[in-house]
């Protein structure tokens, strides 16, 4: 669907809509990406750590992303009692394991951009991992 300008959504939740099924499709649509423009603008997006690794190699980055992997691989065991369910994790040990996702996803991220792919180029990748997963319905 094409996306709705600020007007006309501004416009619409003042004065209503006709009553077809197209433009309530249309409203449905503009909210979800109301509310997913709220969110994005509430998003903390991960720094690439830059400094001090001027002279790693491709080799040393998947190193790096590999020992946080582990390291997340291992709160989320250790969280689960060794059960491998997620119902068994208590609140402390999500923490622990958002964490280690973090610092997970900033390893990637500081090699993305060692690689010369900026956070526009990130953003756009994600944007559409996000559009396949919603298409594929699950999202």
């Amino acid at each position: 669907m094409e996306r709705v300008s600020d007007e006309w959504l501004n416009h619409t939740i003042k004065n209503g809509v006709d009553r077809t099924i197209g433009d309530y499709y249309k409203v449905l649509y503009a909210l979800e990406e109301l509310q997913a423009r709220r969110k994005a603008e509430k998003a903390v997006l991960p720094i690439p750590c830059t400094k001090g690794f001027e002279d790693w190699t491709v080799k040393d980055y998947l190193q790096k992303i590999n020992e946080e992997l582990d390291e997340l691989k291992e709160a989320v065991w250790f969280g689960s009692g060794g059960l491998g369910r997620i119902e068994h994790i208590s609140s402390s040990d999500k923490f622990a394991i958002a964490l280690e996702a973090a610092d997970t996803i900033t390893a990637i991220t500081s090699m993305l951009e060692a690689m010369g792919i900026d956070e526009q180029q990130r953003q756009a990748a994600q944007k559409l991992v996000n559009e396949h997963n919603r298409e594929r319905g699950r999202i």
